[in-house]
């Protein structure tokens, strides 16, 4: 890998930014090896470098052209990893990911990003019924000691000045959804501050669809539902429909809370439409809160069958 390149384009955008070399390599690196690698003169890994970038806000995607093949490969695999993840294809993540596992050095970073992997993989498994109820209960009560120990591996402790990659905002974020949501208020600032609009597309979603959960059990339901719109909207700038599903849901659930029995004809034939939408993308998916979905058109919202087609 080009370390001089990397060092140098973090450096340039730390300091516009006006981010301390320790903020930036917190839970990483010493400052020390933080200003080594800056000046040229300590080669990373392309995963560091994109942990550094991530929490600068930018896409490592921007630089592919400067890495070395071993590198891009290993970049590569990543990508297809969490492709794979991101399109619900358990059998094909879990055979890249364990190919990548086989080639990987035991670096904490590396150690970090399989073991996260890991635990999505283990999420989507509890999502699609792949596994048995007894096992399903036993593994989600190890859920929330695992992402502690993926979160302590590069953020031994949390504050309200942490700088945040991908992988960390996600453990930060469904420890959030276990726990009271503390952090969340401070990374759905972050994200929308400080990532560029290609990482924004990617989690902003999440990260709002979790935030107007929150608002709206606050009641707060107007900020939760710009929360919604705001994620709808970031799913609409990038290359995924991930969450979008569960954003359209939300925003029909969260309407028939604020509205109850004062539901306008045209407020529920808007709340019928997003459900619908909903449904359609959880059906696509062969996803199975498509039935969750279905129930509550013909049940709460009274749209007729669904199977009918009406």
């Amino acid at each position: 890998m080009e370390g001089n390149a990397f060092g140098e384009i973090i450096w340039n955008d730390r300091k516009q930014r006006g981010i301390s070399q320790g903020a930036l390599c917190r839970g990483i690196c010493s400052p020390a090896m933080m200003s080594r690698i800056e000046h040229g003169e300590k080669e990373i890994t392309v995963l560091m470098a994109q942990i550094f970038l991530e929490r600068l806000g930018l896409d490592i995607g921007k630089f592919e052209i400067i890495l070395n093949a071993k590198e891009f490969e290993r970049y590569r695999q990543r990508q297809k990893i969490d492709r794979c993840i991101k399109e619900k294809d358990v059998l094909q993540a879990e055979k890249e990911l364990a190919l990548y596992e086989r080639t990987m050095e035991q670096e904490k970073l590396h150690v970090q990003y399989v073991k996260s992997r890991q635990l999505m993989i283990l999420y989507l498994k509890i999502e699609l019924g792949v596994i048995g109820k007894t096992e399903r209960k036993r593994l989600q009560e190890q859920t929330g000691r695992l992402l502690q120990e993926i979160g302590r591996m590069t953020v031994p402790y949390f504050d309200e000045n942490q700088l945040l990659s991908r992988t960390e905002i996600w453990v930060f974020v469904e420890l959030a959804k276990q726990n009271p949501p503390g952090h969340l208020k401070y990374i759905h600032k972050f994200v929308k501050d400080s990532y560029s609009t290609a990482l924004k597309s990617e989690i902003y979603p999440l990260v709002q669809l979790e935030y107007a959960k929150v608002l709206a059990e606050a009641g707060e339901y107007e900020k939760a539902l710009k929360q919604v719109r705001e994620g709808l909207e970031a799913v609409q700038t990038g290359k995924s429909y991930q969450y979008c599903a569960d954003l359209h849901f939300l925003s029909t659930q969260i309407v028939l809370i604020q509205k109850g029995n004062q539901l306008k004809e045209e407020e529920r034939e808007a709340c019928q439409r997003q459900c619908m939408l909903a449904y359609r993308l959880y059906e696509f998916d062969q996803d199975p809160k498509a039935l969750e979905v279905q129930g509550y058109l013909e049940g709460v919202l009274k749209w007729g069958s669904i199977v009918k087609g009406n």
